[in-house]
């Protein structure tokens, strides 16, 4: 089971972040049986250390005998990972199913175990970004994916608490650990959050993507803790300022600084909704 997307039918793969997307919007519409049933074929295949390939084949995910299929690859990363556990904590609000809560913390106790920067990265904590499609770990740590990671813990921690679980302080821990990470890729000088390291504590200054400019608003800045941590106008003002490109009569924003100018409509459905969260205008 799972979603094509960006590479069209045709290839017939499914994308974990795609199929994960799809979980939770199965969930909004009120579809909780085909959520289950998408979700629980997610889970029937795991990695050996308990992750979840981004690629697999599109449809059936067990073979004759009843064993997993193997994924496309054995690539894995922070942030599709992620988006799977937020789905999952989607699902158990709705259905009360523990077994989702418990797969949950698996995927951020994968995290922990395998992603966590410690030695050198110290300063800027976060996780690294996973590991490839030869299992050898990035070296690099993404803005995008510790947001997400970041994300995910807090309402991790906010489930487990929900339920008198004793261990939800573990993974509120692990979200500020993300979160610490994202606070220090904000560049205070243009107001705009770089896109992450390339290595150890090298900031990646590259390109400057519109996603990661946006999905703070969404998720930090609705926190308490660090809802007056920054002005967070600026990184919204950033993108519209730099990010703004017209593309075949259309106008509006692109993926990133180091892209072609093309309108990025996905990104632009997020930035609407982060000027919506700030109070302003999307036009």
């Amino acid at each position: 089971v799972g979603f094509t997307d960006r590479h069209g039918p045709s290839t017939k793969r499914s994308f974990l972040y795609d199929t994960a997307l799809c979980i939770t919007e199965l969930v909004a519409s009120g579809d909780v049986t085909t959520a289950r049933q998408v979700a629980d074929a997610i889970l029937a295949c795991p990695q050996v250390d308990g992750s979840y390939a981004n690629e697999r084949n599109a449809g059936h995910v067990l073979l004759g005998n009843g064993s997993p299929r193997s994924p496309l690859s054995p690539r894995r990363t922070l942030g599709d990972n992620a988006w799977l556990g937020i789905a999952l904590l989607n699902l158990h609000s709705v259905t009360g199913d523990k077994n989702y809560l418990t797969k949950a913390k698996a995927i951020s106790d994968w995290a922990e175990t395998n992603l966590k920067a410690t030695t050198p990265a110290t300063s800027m904590k976060g996780y690294y970004g996973g590991f490839d499609d030869s299992n050898v770990l990035y070296a690099w740590r993404s803005t995008e994916h510790n947001i997400d990671h970041a994300q995910f813990n807090r309402r991790l921690s906010q489930a487990l608490t929900a339920v008198g679980d004793v261990t939800a302080s573990v993974y509120t821990a692990r979200s500020a650990h993300a979160a610490s990470f994202v606070f220090a890729m904000f560049n205070n000088v243009d107001g705009h959050f770089w896109t992450g390291t390339s290595s150890g504590d090298t900031i990646n200054t590259s390109s400057v993507l519109l996603d990661v400019q946006l999905w703070p608003v969404h998720t930090l800045a609705q926190w308490p803790e660090h809802a007056t941590a920054i002005d967070w106008t600026r990184p919204v003002a950033w993108a519209r300022s730099h990010l703004t490109v017209t593309d075949a009569g259309f106008i509006g924003l692109k993926f990133s600084s180091g892209m072609s100018d093309a309108v990025w409509f996905e990104g632009n459905a997020i930035a609407a909704l982060a000027c919506r969260a700030l109070g302003q205008t999307a036009n």
